[in-house]
């Protein structure tokens, strides 16, 4: 069966080194005095040594836009092995152009945060913004 919009799955036995990396990392204070044993049916043992891999080159595509009615913004977050987080936002409160497009990039950065990214990208049509990031 074919994934969303023609694009391929990702394999099983990738997705579960990728939740086993992040869940470690995100627990790694409960786990640093023991030894946790993971039990499965992949062959993830391989997959394992080269888990910087799932961290490294995450980019962050980010939109905003403001007009008298409202504030939105839209960001994607696009990491290796196909993985897309996608994140739609309804700001509260009224803003300029330029700051939604920052408020954009800020929470696209910490959606790459949450995922414990080590390298990020940042993408934006606001050439203000991404001059600044520089």
């Amino acid at each position: 069966m074919n994934a969303p919009h023609g694009q391929d799955e990702v394999p099983n036995d990738k997705k579960v080194v990728f939740v086993l990396v992040l869940t470690a990392r995100w627990m790694r204070y409960y786990f640093q005095n023991h030894t946790i044993t993971v039990k499965t049916d992949y062959a993830i043992s391989a997959k394992l040594t080269s888990q910087q891999d799932l961290l490294a080159g995450w980019t962050v595509y980010a939109d905003g836009s403001s007009n008298k009615a409202a504030c939105g913004a839209g960001v994607v977050l696009e990491g290796s092995g196909d993985l897309l987080l996608e994140q739609a936002l309804k700001l509260r409160f009224k803003d300029t152009n330029n700051q939604v497009e920052y408020e954009a990039i800020l929470v696209g950065l910490h959606l790459a945060y949450d995922m414990v990214a080590h390298e990020v990208t940042c993408k934006s049509d606001s050439q203000l913004v991404v001059g600044q990031i520089k």
